[in-house]
């Protein structure tokens, strides 16, 4: 099972970050790898995450203060980042 977001953390009041995350559990729950992506400005949002073709997994984020920009992240199964590209 793969699962991608974000979370927020809030450094003081009116500044916050965001940062992706992907993280790939087995069916019983146990956590395969997990990781937190920090790209771009810092204010990075995850937008779909699938399996592709070879069991590769694809993340696809976005940057929330430019939006002309996203980022696809190609993951192997066992977590190993296989490549990363910006694509506007």
């Amino acid at each position: 099972m793969v699962i991608c977001g974000h979370s927020r953390t809030k450094l003081t009041i009116g500044v916050t970050f965001r940062r992706s995350f992907i993280e790939q559990m087995t069916i019983n729950g146990a956590l395969i790898f997990h990781y937190t992506i920090e790209a771009g400005t810092g204010h990075s949002e995850s937008v779909k995450c699938v399996y592709g073709m070879d069991e590769e997994i694809h993340l696809l984020t976005t940057d929330i203060s430019d939006l002309n920009y996203m980022r696809v992240f190609v993951f192997q199964k066992n977590g190993k980042l296989m490549n990363g590209k910006m694509i506007n």
